[in-house]
């Protein structure tokens, strides 16, 4: 995780150019890490698009479980 003081803020084009940075940035950060990766996604129509990007990248990521916080027990 980055430390807060070493955070940046990037300023992109649009929400398919914002999915397409942060899919990259997650898949760099899976295949840097040794065993398993995990993270917890939002659900509704604003990460779709990063949703699909992540499930197009099959030689990357070996396990994708999408759910909802309707189906976590609290």
């Amino acid at each position: 995780m980055t430390d807060p003081s070493e955070a940046k803020v990037e300023i992109l084009a649009d929400a398919e150019a914002a999915a397409h940075r942060v899919a990259g940035w997650l898949l760099e950060a899976a295949m840097a890490t040794k065993g398993a990766f995990s993270i917890a996604l939002s659900g509704g129509s604003t990460p779709r698009r990063l949703h699909r990007l992540l499930a197009e990248a099959p030689s990357t990521i070996k396990k994708l479980i999408m759910t909802t916080s309707a189906t976590q027990p609290f």
